[in-house]
């Protein structure tokens, strides 16, 4: 069981949450310092780095595609097909729903404002972008409708790549290195050429160094001794990685220069999560399962009840600056999204998802998925 990536995938929808707070400022042309947002001393983190929630997704990805998709894949036991339309019964419903949510109240938006809120890019191109999922694919011109939405776009390329590298070449431990040295010379060349890195290869790097976190994971659990040695070093790493961060010696993003330190910082704290979180006791499982299955409805669900709830202050004539440094407002905000998206779990997102899936798989795939580890992906 992997319950202590539900704690993580918590976390990093927090973290984008409390990142995208900053969208309730937009066009309110009032200053918006740092130390006087709800709460700065408990959520700093997240308010200087939670965009990097996105990265963490991805790497916990790897490690449970790895763990659960990878050997099936190299046998050949589970097809193409299979394997996407999992995917898409996953991650299809919620990005249609708030698709058609977000056409709706941007159109509402923009007939009393000069421009959309937040992202510009919502045109009939990029509606039909979005339709496919293929939003941010690299025919773009901006990001558009549910803009979150961009890095689950990414990543259903990268698990494209994930079913072809696994068939082609293996899903081992060795296979896993490779494909990661190769990203990154490719990424690194790109960078040196043209000051950037393709959002489909970043993805890929950290996608893949869940990958090899799993392998390790696998190493050390047998043993109580290096379970334990594991967690200690992965603290040590995180502590020493964070506070260079933290002071700013180090930087969270991408430069070519400097020492990139989430790829070492995400890796170790899956690995620290995995061996101190026990499984065993159901009470905990319980919670923190309820916890993960909210995520990805959080993620989905927070920008357009963002864009309503700017709309509804500006009818009610409330302006924006009176609430926005307001703790009240901010803790409503998060447990509108919380409330919102356990909702859409229980009464839409997992309904959807099985419908889908006994439409378009065979009886004995939903057998098969009845008998596997509650891990929600």
């Amino acid at each position: 069981k992997l319950i202590g990536l539900e704690v993580l995938r918590f976390l990093a929808a927090l973290g984008v949450l409390v990142w995208h707070f900053e969208h309730f400022a937009f066009g309110g042309n009032f200053p918006v310092p740092g130390d006087s947002l709800p709460f700065h001393n408990v959520f700093a983190i997240f308010y200087a780095h939670g965009q990097t929630g996105v990265q963490l997704f991805w790497c916990i990805s790897g490690f449970i595609f790895a763990w659960r998709y990878g050997a099936p894949i190299q046998a050949g036991t589970i097809s193409f097909s299979r394997f996407m339309v999992l995917r898409f019964s996953r991650l299809y419903p919620l990005q249609a729903v708030t698709l058609i949510v977000l056409v709706l109240v941007q159109w509402a938006y923009i007939q009393g404002h000069p421009w959309y809120f937040m992202y510009q890019q919502n045109n009939l191109k990029h509606f039909l972008l979005n339709l496919v999922f293929a939003q941010y694919w690299g025919l773009q011109d901006g990001l558009s409708f549910n803009g979150p939405s961009w890095s689950i776009s990414i990543e259903i390329l990268v698990y494209v790549l994930f079913f072809g590298f696994s068939r082609l070449i293996g899903a081992g431990l060795w296979s896993a290195l490779g494909v990661t040295a190769g990203l990154f010379v490719l990424g690194f060349g790109i960078h040196a050429a043209f000051g950037m890195i393709p959002e489909l290869i970043f993805a890929a790097i950290f996608f893949y160094s869940g990958v090899i976190t799993c392998f390790l994971h696998r190493l050390i659990s047998p043993s109580r001794t290096m379970r334990i040695a594991a967690g200690v070093l992965s603290l040590i790493v995180i502590i020493l990685l964070g506070y260079g961060v933290a002071v700013g010696r180090l930087t969270m993003g991408w430069t070519g220069t400097k020492v990139f330190p989430a790829i070492v910082i995400f890796p170790a704290m899956v690995v620290l999560v995995q061996v101190s979180i026990p499984d065993r006791f159901a009470p905990v499982n319980t919670v923190l399962t309820f916890l993960g299955d909210m995520t990805y409805s959080s993620y989905m669900v927070h920008f357009p009840l963002q864009v309503v709830v700017v709309m509804l202050l500006e009818n009610l004539g409330i302006p924006m600056p009176a609430l926005f440094f307001s703790p009240i407002f901010f803790l409503a905000y998060l447990l509108a999204v919380f409330v919102i998206a356990r909702i859409m779990f229980r009464g839409f997102e997992r309904p959807a998802q099985d419908w889908l899936r006994r439409l378009l798989l065979p009886r004995p795939v939903m057998r098969a998925r009845a008998e596997a580890p509650p891990v929600h992906l």
